[in-house]
């Protein structure tokens, strides 16, 4: 006969249990003397640190889907690069309004909306390049209309209530759609019986007095983005937490606790603010409020104009992909510019030595074969240190270092870009040199 222990859950108590037999002479079992002792915080400890290590093992699974989807993002934007350029110069050899101008135009869009879904994948991996433009947000919603409906199902009803007049926003459009596709996936996922899904959009004007009484707001003029469920609702405790990230109701392994952290995230990084109200089975309201675009700068789509930037300067081009640089140079030589191209790192410092009192702006990708687009960017400035540079990647910005912004002139391309992207930076950059 020997020890023995088990452990106890009583309510909210947890409890050891020892257990030492007491043997008579004879050596038989005469009885027992039993120990409790209390052990809560020894497993509320226990449970505490597998909490946190739950949350670093995500948190790490995370990190290399991120580095992943970084990667496959890099790799499609330089295939998206030449489609879309040669699309752009197949529009301007047609006549605008016949079947196959409007074809190419479709081929053309379809790569801008593939760019879009590249954006997201850079996002997730924390890589994104905002890139802000006017948007009208009823025509953003009407646009994934289909797809939310897809995204819910048949047994969800989707209602959509535009704004009276068109607003705006100065947003990054894919960044947007996320936030939307978000709310709607986190209304759906609290319908599981099926129900109503509501999107407003409106315009709002909070006033300071407003704003005194409920302290989440701020004042302005904002467009806002209502999106409203009757699904299962929260509790105020679950409230509190719902912009945290990892945190989630879900059950194990049907959630990663980031969907409403990126909602949170995208929304602050926009200047906006958001604001939820919910309450147990009766459903949850989600309100978006961003600022409000002045009217001077909203703006109407218009047909795929012609591009007119281009300059007499050299610009030394470095760029390994042979087909995006053969398309550089096919953008920049008609607009009046002189190419030096390379193709990996020692071939442009080697054409720096050659051509440095005559290179004007140095445009090169970031990542290259036998160096990289920094190095030739300091290797550039020991030969004219007033010098320019604009460097391009499929990846974001984040992976260039601090000191080639010091200057506050030198810029980053995101690919993919179009010619009139490429002429303009290129045009402004070599302005800013000069100013």
């Amino acid at each position: 006969m020997q020890r023995e222990s088990t452990e106890l859950h009583l309510g909210d108590r947890w409890f050891q249990v020892t257990g030492d037999p007491i043997l008579d002479a004879d050596g038989q079992y005469a009885g027992a003397i039993h120990i409790v002792t209390d052990i809560t915080d020894r497993k509320q400890a226990e449970e505490e640190r597998q909490k946190l290590q739950t949350q670093l093992n995500q948190a790490q699974k995370m990190e290399c889907v991120g580095r992943l989807a970084g990667g496959v993002a890099h790799d499609f934007n330089n295939i998206l690069q030449a489609i879309m350029c040669y699309g752009r110069f197949l529009l301007e050899t047609l006549p605008p309004g016949s079947e196959t101008y409007d074809n190419a135009k479709e081929v053309y869009k379809g790569t801008e909306r593939a760019a879009s879904l590249t954006r997201q994948l850079l996002a997730f991996s924390r890589q994104q390049v905002l890139e802000r433009k006017n948007v009208d947000v009823n025509d953003l919603v009407q646009n994934l209309l289909k797809m939310i409906g897809r995204l819910l199902g048949e047994d969800i009803e989707l209602n959509f209530h535009p704004a009276s007049r068109n607003v705006h926003v100065f947003s990054d459009p894919g960044q947007l759609e996320q936030v939307l596709m978000n709310l709607c996936v986190n209304a759906r996922d609290a319908m599981p019986e099926g129900g109503l899904l509501e999107i407003e959009v409106s315009e709002e004007n909070l006033s300071a007095d407003y704003c005194e009484i409920q302290p989440w707001a701020k004042p302005g003029k904002y467009v806002l983005l209502r999106v409203s469920d009757n699904g299962t609702g929260m509790d105020s405790t679950t409230l509190s937490y719902i912009f945290e990230p990892f945190f989630t109701t879900k059950d194990f392994g049907k959630g990663t606790g980031l969907g409403l952290a990126t909602v949170y995230g995208i929304v602050q990084q926009h200047e906006g603010f958001i604001h939820v109200y919910s309450e147990k089975g009766m459903g949850s309201v989600f309100k978006i409020y961003l600022p409000l675009a002045p009217e001077e700068s909203q703006e109407t789509e218009t047909e795929v104009a012609k591009v007119s930037w281009g300059g007499h300067e050299t610009i030394l081009l470095v760029e390994d992909d042979v087909v995006l640089r053969t398309l550089a140079v096919r953008i920049l030589e008609p607009a009046g510019y002189k190419v030096i191209a390379a193709s990996n790192g020692v071939e442009a410092i080697h054409k720096l030595e050659e051509h440095h009192t005559e290179i004007n702006l140095l445009l090169s990708d970031v990542l290259l074969p036998k160096g990289n687009g920094q190095e030739i960017f300091t290797a550039f400035l020991k030969y004219k240190p007033e010098g320019r540079a604009i460097l391009m990647s499929g990846y974001g910005s984040n992976i260039i270092k601090d000191e080639f912004w010091k200057s506050g002139k030198n810029a980053f391309l995101q690919k993919p870009f179009g010619p009139e992207d490429l002429l303009s930076k290129v045009r402004q950059v070599i302005d800013a040199s000069q100013d």
